[in-house]
């Protein structure tokens, strides 16, 4: 669905990819946060994690996928 359409998703992203040179921190990541729901991030050391974190904070940048936070698009931020 899409997430404009959803106002119950605060958090939808497709497709994330990250690489620091030939690297892979994260590739073709998906997932979406649903508003007033409980949502646990986990995974082993080195899976990139911190990494999706500091992108959805505005810390960082991913390659081309699609993300929107509140639905506003990360990649359209100034």
């Amino acid at each position: 669905m899409s997430v404009i359409a959803n106002r119950q998703t605060v958090v939808d992203a497709n497709n994330l990819k990250k690489y620091y040179g030939k690297v892979k921190a994260f590739d073709g990541i998906s997932f979406q946060v649903i508003k007033n729901k409980i949502f646990g991030f986990l995974g082993p050391n080195g899976t990139g994690k911190t990494t999706t974190i500091k992108f959805l904070t505005g810390s960082g940048l991913a390659e081309p996928g699609q993300c929107h936070v509140l639905w506003h698009s990360l990649f359209n931020r100034p």
